[in-house]
């Protein structure tokens, strides 16, 4: 059987590991507090604070699977794909933890006091997740933090059936951005998840190889140089950059009928591998926003240049969407969420680029994105 990979899935972003080597500590303070919270009236607030691709998501994940019962139920949001409103972000907490009382015609605040009350009647406990609460804050001024932090006002004298709030941001400075009632309620409970180094980044990559390839397929030495460049900058210890271009160097080997990934396969995938563009980033988009990026590529490919202006965007954008009528405000929304997102540059109506892709690398990057796409 030809092949490099034994389960390419393992190398995904929706892939939730058994083990999360060098987050050990982290995952089992987080589950102290929320055990804690489950057999008492505490339900604190947890902040998860650190940079892109150190393991935050994972961990919340992880956090949910393992400890998911039908007393301690979890609801995990994710602002880039579930919505930045009050109403989406409640509503979708509701479906989460008591589908069976749900109604799309409730307020945010009847979102939340039906679903607490249907907690209590059934005994049973929630854990709330708000995974880059960055993003949220960027795209809404509403007090999602606060009422969320504010939970026992809606049932005064009960206790709240809430075993804990977890927020994850890429910063501590999201507190910037909070008023001091949001910021007080939040309390300071953070716990930090540092960059990883370069042996951390190989033990994870490493083991994730194991799982994801077949006996042989790849080396220690291109796996450690692998380490090397995604521990050094502008990378900084990305561990979801590394397994992106594993999965993409793996790809290529098996698109050239080789049976081994060698260091030059992972230089090639390293060419269209973007540290704002990856596979998770791209999972988190619904269909309307990956053809605005779409476009933004064919726009880029067609140009030949680094930046392209935002007419010939829209150009090939209608193209793409021929068969409906698009309002440019709903266009211009959307690009200025890729923006927000971090995944393109906006630098002006007739500078518009692909984030951290050096123009060297752009012709062979956007091949690789439009495929994804």
């Amino acid at each position: 059987m030809t092949g490099v990979f034994k389960d390419r899935s393992k190398l995904l972003p929706t892939y939730v590991p058994n083990t999360l080597p060098h987050r050990e500590k982290e995952f089992e303070s987080i589950k102290a507090g929320l055990l804690e919270g489950k057999t008492s009236a505490i339900n604190a607030a947890i902040q998860i604070v650190g940079d892109v691709g150190t393991g935050k998501t994972v961990t919340l994940l992880k956090l949910s699977r393992d400890m998911k019962s039908d007393s301690l139920k979890f609801a995990y949001v994710n602002p880039r794909q579930h919505g930045a409103t009050r109403v989406l972000v409640f509503r979708h907490i509701c479906r989460s933890l008591t589908p069976e009382v749900y109604s799309a015609s409730y307020s945010p605040e009847e979102l939340l006091m039906v679903t607490l009350t249907r907690l209590k009647d059934g005994k049973a406990k929630a854990v709330i997740m708000i995974d880059d609460v960055d993003y949220l804050l960027l795209k809404t001024k509403e007090p999602i933090i606060y009422s969320l932090t504010r939970l026992n006002e809606l049932l005064p004298f009960e206790e709240i059936p809430v075993a804990g709030i977890i927020f994850t941001a890429k910063s501590i400075k999201f507190r910037e951005n909070l008023d001091r009632s949001e910021a007080s309620s939040l309390g300071n409970r953070i716990i930090m998840f540092e960059r990883y180094n370069k042996q951390q980044v190989f033990d994870i990559i490493q083991k994730r190889a194991e799982e994801a390839m077949k006996p042989g397929a790849i080396d220690e030495r291109v796996l450690e140089y692998l380490s090397e460049v995604a521990s050094s900058p502008p990378v900084n210890g990305d561990i979801r950059y590394a397994i992106d271009v594993l999965l993409n160097a793996g790809s290529l080997c098996e698109a050239q009928s080789c049976q081994k990934i060698t260091i030059e396969h992972i230089r090639k995938a390293i060419s269209y591998t973007s540290l704002s563009v990856t596979q998770e980033e791209i999972s988190n988009m619904d269909q309307d926003l990956r053809k605005v990026l779409l476009a933004v590529a064919m726009a880029l490919k067609e140009s030949g240049e680094a930046y392209v202006s935002l007419d010939k965007i829209y150009t090939v954008y209608k193209e793409l969407n021929e068969k409906n009528d698009f309002e440019m405000s709903k266009f211009l929304e959307m690009l200025q969420d890729l923006g927000d997102r971090g995944i393109i540059d906006i630098k002006g109506l007739t500078k518009i680029g692909i984030s951290g892709v050096p123009v060297e690398n752009l012709k062979s990057f956007l091949e690789g994105l439009l495929n994804k796409l």
